[in-house]
């Protein structure tokens, strides 16, 4: 009887452990495809395109998560930047908001891919 407890929660443990490893590597380590992140469009043409200009874009699903939990702070951002009057003053903001932006590790994924 012991042993079959001991088996159990042997087999229970190397589930949860593999779960969990194959969890990290989904979510933080697997880059992804362009074609991954950008969905399937109802225009042909795009959808060939995309296609064709496949790589690999070095984001993670870690990556995409941050991003879309900051892009409203940037757009935010963004658009009290353009509504800057003064230009000198607009490209001393723009100056910050792109090295501020350069700080953030997922972003400057992104930028550096683009």
């Amino acid at each position: 009887m012991k042993t079959l407890k001991a088996l159990f929660v042997a087999i229970l443990v190397a589930a949860f452990a593999g779960g969990a490893y194959w969890h990290y590597h989904h979510t933080y380590v697997e880059t992804l495809m362009l074609s991954e992140i950008v969905s399937e469009s109802d225009k042909p043409f795009e959808n060939i395109l995309r296609d064709v200009l496949d790589f690999d874009t070095g984001l993670t699903w870690h990556d995409l998560r941050q991003i879309r939990k900051r892009k409203d702070y940037w757009r935010q951002r963004m658009d009290e930047i353009v509504e800057i009057a003064d230009p000198e003053k607009r490209a001393n903001e723009l100056t910050r908001f792109y090295t501020e932006m350069g700080e953030d590790k997922s972003m400057k994924k992104l930028r550096d891919k683009v």
